[in-house]
């Protein structure tokens, strides 16, 4: 398929890298937009939208994808949507009304990604004062003995897996084992610090 062309500048995935910043920057908020139009065309039950990672922050690469996620009334969510719109990869989430409690490390994930949200579509306001819930949210200490529980369990895990990759001369055992205690430890250093990262 040819690649479709605006404005003297080709829009397929691998020439957005020719964009100047502002032109990307309105080019993804073109593709967040249609997303924005095209969901609430499917699905009728949606009550809110928004947009996450880079393009929520306002500063895409040209690489980025554009990470959509929508409120929806019933309990029951559609699947969800991926596909490629004007070179620019589209994946769209669908998250039921009612707030699920978040545990453990999914705590500070989701703390991090409400900063780096912006709404597309709230008319009832809604997903405005979730983010701002989430973005003072502070953590109480049973979520951070939580997340550090399941981190040494984890660790203990994994390092005996890491001793038995090595004895063994079995490569991927031991690089897999290491990949997950470092993980790990990364998250207790989230607890432990109070920290969130912001999503990508």
């Amino acid at each position: 398929m040819a690649p479709i062309h605006s404005r003297g500048y080709r829009t397929d995935m691998f020439f957005l890298a020719q964009y100047p910043k502002n032109r990307l920057r309105k080019h993804f908020e073109t593709v967040a937009r249609r997303a924005v139009r095209r969901v609430l065309k499917l699905y009728p039950q949606v009550v809110a939208i928004g947009v996450d990672g880079s393009v929520g922050r306002r500063s895409p690469q040209p690489y980025s994808d554009i990470d959509v996620f929508a409120l929806v009334r019933s309990s029951r969510c559609p699947r969800p949507i991926h596909y490629v719109d004007m070179g620019c990869y589209v994946g769209i989430g669908f998250n039921p009304l009612k707030e699920k409690k978040r545990r453990g490390i999914d705590f500070f994930w989701a703390r991090g990604g409400a900063r780096a949200t912006r709404v597309l579509y709230d008319p009832k306001g809604i997903l405005r004062k979730r983010i701002e819930k989430a973005q003072k949210a502070t953590a109480p200490p049973s979520i951070v003995e939580e997340t550090l529980i399941e981190a040494y369990a984890n660790i203990i895990e994994y390092a005996g897996k890491l001793r038995n990759g090595w004895l063994a001369s079995d490569e991927y055992l031991t690089r897999y084992a290491a990949r997950i205690i470092a993980g790990r430890s990364e998250e207790a250093v989230m607890a432990l610090n109070d920290i969130s990262p912001i999503t990508e």
